[in-house]
């Protein structure tokens, strides 16, 4: 298991949340970035590329079992989360 400082940030999408991990890795944490859906591969290469370090997993948010499994995920495979980010937003249309 990992002795790295952990940040877990739900929510990395292409912008903000991504941006978040990525200063994380820079700032030496293990950054675990998650999403419901999208390309995780090229969050990973890039903060890996650039000496840090990542995981890409995805789950959704909106399912309270998802982010349960996800926590004990990330502590039983990568260590004790000291970092978590909340990051998630929707644009959901509906009539008024």
């Amino acid at each position: 298991m990992s002795k790295d400082k952990v940040a877990l940030i739900i929510g990395a999408g292409d912008y903000l949340g991504s941006a978040i991990a990525r200063r994380f890795a820079k700032e030496g944490f293990h950054a675990v970035g998650t999403r419901r859906r999208g390309d995780l591969t090229s969050f990973v290469k890039e903060i890996e590329e650039s000496g840090g370090k990542a995981t890409g997993k995805y789950s959704d948010a909106r399912k309270e079992k998802q982010v349960v499994e996800l926590v004990e995920w990330v502590e039983n495979q990568i260590g004790s989360i000291d970092v978590f980010v909340f990051n998630i937003g929707g644009n959901v249309m509906f009539p008024i």
